[in-house]
């Protein structure tokens, strides 16, 4: 702040095959816009190599040649002009002090008052500067306001705290050398899932990428509790700043302690097509660190501020009118964990429903008279809702090439027929392996429309018979009244997924359906993908 001294400014420049001057310790002075500088042969290191560009080869280095400037301060010794600089801010208030051998201090109030969370942060972390975890490590803070809590109740009634929880950098007390900004930074990674804002459902994370990722800005995303749930929920981002690796070895980890939560670093995790899985669509880049924290909930283990949170609503009865709560599931629930299963299982990097065209929603469930056998079976109409999307997204003006519904296992031969805006349409059942549990997929794949020929309010519906006829029992996520779905555009490059909540009906239908043979299940080889029902046929356009 108060250096006004003259600093050294160095190029090095090469035109042409010419040598740089006469002798190897000759230079040339000059002045430039009253700024002294010097020119000269390039330098040599002390194993007898030339210094010259990085990227010269052979006797080109020779050639480089170097330039040093004496660079005036604004306003210092040397400057002749204007001054044009902004004048300093002031200096924040400074965080919680460094603990243990890092010099620890009586922690002050915190600077966004007493709402935000506030706790020790460990200081600079010596060693380890090669790799990318510890110069993130001694940039990153984490701001936490719990008056940004709100409570959102889902369709079948359940209550939750939807908090608002930011990355930010530089951390007061360290030496951050990421500077004037990091390459870029998302929120969570492929493999994990992410909430948007209050209310939302989780959808697949490494989405929201910034980038660049200045100094002083924050990068924020959702985090939620259930009603009774006080522990700490792990929130994730992945970061990139230069070209180091994250950590030197594969499964290493750094940990340390900011604002009183504890963060972790590592290198990326890899994804089921053996890439990286750190912000979408980046499978080859190998140094996106992955950052865990353990969020606190305001009022909860490890909270230590005030809490500015609202109190829990009243439990309720669902928000949506004359909506019961889900039968619970007849069948034994699935051993994996709902948020870590990448559906759908394909390549596809553009997963996010955001600023896309299309929603799947849930317009009845019709009981209807039992099949010969005496097996129940039900019809299922969703709506097809076109929304409103930015045109500048990548998205936004995709088509329909084909439509994905995450189903159970046990249910891929229960579906007796389907109908695209009342007319018979192909589908199909695939499954995939994933971390060794087997997954099933209910494909409508030969839909084929483009953007304009897609209708508002087209219906689509099927038939679903045996233990399987409720949609709470033929959806993977059915039994927390919600089921996965995916529209995919023509060459599968998005695929937006999201959870469209479903309920089932009450009565049989006057007006039956008659049931007809199912069609022949369509193949792709492209996908590596089984198909369960059939031969494989030809593709049909519905233009």
């Amino acid at each position: 702040m108060n250096d006004t001294a003259q600093q050294t400014v160095l190029f090095s420049i090469r035109t042409g095959a010419k040598e740089c001057g006469p002798a190897a310790d000759s230079q040339l002075p000059i002045s430039l816009n009253g700024i002294p500088a010097t020119c000269g042969h390039p330098r040599i290191n002390t194993t007898g190599d030339v210094q010259g560009c990085e990227l010269d080869v052979g006797v080109d280095r020779y050639k480089s040649c170097l330039w040093n400037f004496t660079v005036p301060r604004p306003g210092g010794p040397g400057w002749n002009g204007d001054i044009c600089v902004p004048n300093l801010p002031p200096e924040p208030p400074p965080r919680p002090a460094p603990k243990g051998f890092r010099q620890p201090a009586s922690p002050p109030p915190p600077s966004g008052g007493p709402c935000l969370l506030s706790g020790p942060s460990d200081g600079s972390l010596s060693g380890g500067q090669s790799f990318s975890c510890y110069q993130q490590a001694n940039c990153l803070d984490l701001q936490f306001n719990s008056q940004t809590c709100e409570w959102s109740t889902d369709v079948i009634g359940e209550r939750y705290l939807y908090c608002k929880v930011c990355l930010t950098l530089p951390r007061d007390g360290t030496t951050c050398r990421i500077s004037p900004v990091a390459d870029y930074v998302c929120n969570g990674d492929e493999l994990s899932q992410v909430f948007t804002g209050p209310g939302s459902e989780l959808v697949t994370g490494g989405i929201d990428k910034l980038q660049p990722w200045p100094r002083n800005s924050e990068q924020c995303q959702w985090v939620r509790w259930q009603a009774e749930d006080n522990k700490p929920q792990p929130v994730l981002w992945s970061i990139k700043n230069g070209d180091g690796k994250c950590m030197r070895k594969e499964n290493a980890t750094v940990t340390l302690e900011i604002q009183g939560v504890q963060a972790t670093c590592g290198n990326p995790r890899q994804n089921q097509f053996q890439g990286f899985a750190g912000c979408q669509g980046n499978d080859d880049v190998n140094n996106e660190c992955l950052w865990t924290f353990q969020v606190p909930r305001p009022g909860g283990e490890g909270w230590n501020s005030e809490i500015c949170a609202p109190p829990a609503p009243p439990a309720s009865q669902p928000a949506v009118p004359g909506r019961k709560p889900p039968t619970p599931p007849r069948h034994q629930a699935p051993s994996h964990r709902n948020n870590t299963i990448p559906f759908p299982f394909c390549a596809c990097k553009q997963r996010n429903f955001m600023n896309t065209p299309y929603r799947l929603d849930d317009k009845n469930s019709t009981e209807l008279p039992a099949m010969s056998d005496g097996k129940a079976r039900m019809r299922h109409c969703f709506d097809l809702d076109i929304a409103s999307c930015d045109p500048s997204r990548p998205c936004c003006g995709m088509g329909i090439k084909k439509i994905e519904m995450f189903v159970k296992n046990e249910c891929r031969n229960s579906v007796k027929l389907a109908l695209w805006g009342g007319e018979s349409i192909e589908w199909s059942f695939t499954q995939n392996v994933v971390n060794t549990g087997t997954f099933t997929t209910f494909k409508f794949p030969d839909i084929w429309l483009a953007r304009q020929e897609v209708v508002d309010g087209t219906s689509l519906c099927f038939i679903v018979a045996g233990d399987c006829a409720k949609i709470e029992d033929f959806c993977y996520d059915g039994g927390n009244g919600v089921c996965r779905t995916a529209f995919f555009n023509d060459n599968e490059s998005c695929c937006p997924t999201m959870s469209t909540g479903v309920k089932s009906g009450n009565g049989p239908s006057p007006d039956d359906i008659e049931l007809v043979a199912s069609p022949p299940a369509v193949e792709f080889p492209d996908l590596g993908r089984r198909s369960l029902l059939g031969a494989p046929v030809e593709r049909r356009r519905r233009r």
